[in-house]
This record gives C-alpha cells, structure tokens and sequence, in this order.
C-alpha cells in the first residue's frame, strides 16, 4: 500500500491537516480504531492500544483514510482483525 502513493508526512498545526490523527477513549473496548474515505479527513485510535498495536491500527486507519478497504489476506496491513502479536516490518509493505 505505502509504496503505491507519494506521501508526505508532516506535523501541522491541530486541524489543519488533510487527515488528522486523534487518540480517543473509544466506549466499545474492541474497537481498536477507524476512519472513513473520503469523509473529513480523519483518524481516530483507541488510547489504550500497546505500542505495538498503536503501530498496526494507525497503519490500517491511515490506508482507510486513503481509500484502501479490507483484505483476506491475513498478512496485509488492512486486514480487518488485529491478532495481537509482534508486527514484523515485512508484512507492512502490501
């Protein structure tokens, strides 16, 4: 996914942002996050994810945000399960 589009990547005053990232207390604990395409622009993560998932669903949010949808295989990054176990960097490419 991350090597189809040129993306640039900055930090920007708080809304002002094509898409905007926020942390937030999610009231059902099983989301993890979620974005739509092409509404607003934004990403929301659950505030008490582990790094590592933080890592994974913001990388799964962002491609949602970009218009990506679900995937079956189990090794992409918009697969729509999260299996709790390390991210290896190979499987974060497609």
């Amino acid at each position: 996914m991350w090597n189809i589009e040129p993306l640039e990547f900055a930090r920007v005053d708080p809304g002002k942002g094509d898409i905007n990232i926020y942390f937030k207390t999610m009231t059902n604990e099983h989301v993890m996050g979620y974005a739509h395409y092409p509404e607003e622009g934004k990403v929301f993560i659950n505030d008490k994810l582990k790094p590592n998932q933080v890592f994974y669903v913001l990388q799964h949010e962002l491609g949602h945000a970009l218009g990506s949808t679900h995937d079956v295989n189990q090794n992409s990054t918009m697969f729509p399960y999260f299996l709790d176990q390390a991210v290896l960097l190979k499987n974060l490419c497609c």
